[in-house]
């Protein structure tokens, strides 16, 4: 360790460098504390602890009295039920919610093999909810909702979609675009409102259908959906 008193910051090396506020723990091989600002900083990766994550990342910063962790650079977080990646990412650890500020995927590791991409938003891990914008989309084995801003209930597997959204049945190929959605993935019902457009691809022609608003109640038996105007 080397401390500056002038400058109050000290410079700590070694095979592990631990940092911990009682609910997290951050190891890293160098960090940088500053004592007058409360601000750790390291640049040659690091590894957070948080009850079921674990977040890794090039370069982290943490500000104590904030209880905040802010991850750049191949972010990388690991839950046992989900994996997300990300550039940038904001960790706050007295509420455990993750903040995007970029390109991000979130993976589950589940049966429901779900996939979500955003390019901003908030994921609460210990609430699983969440709200995705900016090219913001979620797509499981049948369905893709899509839409200006997203929310989000993994527990509740709810999501719904506001402003230019889509709601897409991968496997009969049918499209719903609207201006909100709501998608229950537990049953498969569904409904988009606000201009309603419902197109079904042919391998030769489309059909289209307009409406107010279209529901999809899917069978729970047999898997078939019918589409209501």
């Amino acid at each position: 360790m080397h401390y500056n008193g002038n400058l109050s910051k000290a410079d700590i090396t070694g095979k592990t460098v631990r940092l911990t506020d009682g609910k997290m723990d951050l190891t890293t091989t160098a960090m940088q504390y500053d004592l007058e600002k409360d601000i750790g900083e390291y640049q040659t990766g690091g590894k957070v602890v948080d009850k079921d994550n674990v977040l890794t990342s090039k370069k982290g910063y943490y500000y104590s009295n904030d209880r905040i962790v802010f991850f750049k650079d191949s972010v990388v977080l690991t839950n046992p039920k989900y994996v997300m990646k990300s550039d940038t990412l904001k960790y706050n650890t007295s509420n455990s919610t993750a903040y995007f500020f970029g390109p991000t995927h979130i993976n589950s590791t589940g049966t429901d093999s779900s996939h979500i991409y955003c390019e901003d938003g908030w994921y609460n891990t210990e609430t699983e909810k969440s709200r995705f914008t900016k090219n913001a989309y979620i797509e499981s084995k049948v369905n893709r909702i899509s839409g200006d801003s997203l929310l989000y209930d993994r527990i509740t597997r709810i999501g719904r979609a506001w402003s230019h959204v889509a709601l897409t049945d991968t496997v009969e190929k049918i499209i719903i675009s609207g201006d909100y959605a709501y998608l229950n993935e537990f049953n498969g019902n569904s409904f988009v409102t606000g201009s309603s457009l419902l197109t079904k691809a042919f391998e030769t022609d489309s059909l289209f259908m307009h409406a107010d608003t279209l529901f999809a109640m899917q069978d729970t038996a047999t898997k078939q959906k019918t589409y209501f105007a």
